[in-house]
């Protein structure tokens, strides 16, 4: 072959290059083509089921540990619960106990309201009595503030009436005592209802006597009244 037969031999060639793409033909039947996509989807399907499978799993976990906390700080309150019901079963009685407390000493203020210490006022008029004086009895009687009304210099808010009987030497002893009776504290209106004197006995004479007083109500002790204390 001569060097221009090659030549033009070799100007006839077509390079197959990028430029001229081949034609390709795509003889796969479509049945295989849609079982490939649905194999693929399956696999992306079953890909998300195992995700969401693992997060449920997961927060089923948090809850389940959740809740088991849950249950044992109920435990530890309903402990907590039981040992104070306990404690408290022991001092069930003492609201009844100081319920019992309270009447009683309501009870005792109201019977005691008009309580005076006397033992202080016999001695007072014990040591009031002049030399010349004799006792043979000291009364004291309550009455209703306001009941002495029948004598009009009688204080009304009196409370008690203190009597006392004896013998005097003479009746200046009498009057006397009468001064220092009218002395004792919260003793007012001293009066004398009966004064008599015997010199028939065969002995040295006397005067019998009769006085009376009122008793204010600051006599009162108050020492029951719980408003005082």
């Amino acid at each position: 072959m001569s060097t221009q037969t090659l030549a033009a031999t070799l100007e006839t060639v077509v390079p197959l290059t990028s430029e001229h793409p081949v034609a390709r033909v795509d003889l796969m039947p479509p049945e295989i083509h849609e079982r490939r996509r649905f194999a693929r989807a399956k696999g992306w399907m079953g890909l998300a089921l195992v995700l969401t499978v693992a997060g449920i799993g997961g927060g089923y976990t948090a809850s389940a540990a959740d809740a088991g906390r849950a249950q044992d700080e109920l435990a530890v309150e309903q402990a907590q619960t039981v040992a104070l019901q306990a404690e408290a079963a022991q001092y069930a009685e003492i609201p009844l106990l100081l319920a019992r407390i309270e009447r009683a000493e309501t009870a005792l203020e109201t019977a005691m309201a008009t309580d005076v210490e006397w033992y202080s006022y016999l001695s007072q008029i014990g040591q009031a009595a002049p030399s010349g004086v004799w006792f043979s009895s000291v009364s004291a009687t309550a009455v209703v503030p306001g009941a002495l009304s029948g004598d009009p210099l009688a204080p009304q808010d009196a409370v008690a009436e203190v009597v006392t009987t004896g013998r005097a030497l003479t009746y200046t002893d009498v009057a006397t005592w009468m001064d220092a009776f009218d002395g004792v504290s919260d003793l007012d209106h001293v009066l004398v209802s009966d004064a008599t004197y015997d010199d028939q006995s065969g002995e040295d004479p006397w005067v019998d006597f009769t006085t009376s007083t009122k008793v204010a109500p600051s006599a009162y002790s108050d020492r029951y009244s719980r408003g005082e204390q």
